[in-house]
């Protein structure tokens, strides 16, 4: 009975110190990676689509697996558009830069309604497709002016790792 104590307890040591060391792991990783959003856009007729490229780069010799980020598209405390919900998984291996890309897309009808918030008005003579037009040809302007905020959180062993950046294309 006292060997099968003494194993219980060692087991359960076991898996109490092995939980700890990837806990410290992963914080020490979280500490040490730097996390960029590098935008990029592609427009169409149905509107902009904005690749949120977050790109984590681990100076650690500890690799972690992260839970695929959970991105919001805000504008002025609104949130406009997120992904989905994934618990896909990457891993940040040792001394790399990983990207993880995020398609999040904005109809040209959610830009339109934005265009009074940075006072860029039409003349009263355009017809909707003129608007489009010139929403298509001046996207990055509007994309600038409006100061989008993208919010991001991942998890990762125990760990969960949010911040938001402003886009600018």
């Amino acid at each position: 009975m006292k060997t099968a104590l003494k194993i219980g307890f060692l087991v359960i040591t076991g898996l109490v110190g092995y939980k700890a060391a990837k806990l410290v792991s992963a914080a020490m990783v979280a500490l040490g990676m730097s996390i960029e959003i590098i935008p990029e856009t592609k427009v169409d007729m149905e509107g902009v689509q904005l690749t949120t490229n977050i790109d984590i780069s681990n100076p650690t010799d500890s690799s972690m697996i992260l839970t695929s980020p959970f991105v919001q598209l805000f504008h002025r405390d609104k949130n406009l558009v997120s992904n989905d919900v994934s618990n896909k998984k990457f891993e940040i291996k040792p001394f790399t830069k990983t990207r993880l890309p995020v398609v999040l897309k904005l109809s040209w009808q959610q830009i339109l309604e934005l265009l009074d918030t940075i006072n860029i008005i039409f003349p009263s003579s355009y017809t909707n497709i003129q608007k489009v037009l010139w929403m298509y040809n001046n996207y990055k302007l509007i994309i600038n002016k409006l100061g989008l905020v993208v919010n991001y959180s991942t998890y990762t062993g125990g760990v969960n790792y949010k911040d938001s950046k402003k886009i600018k294309i």
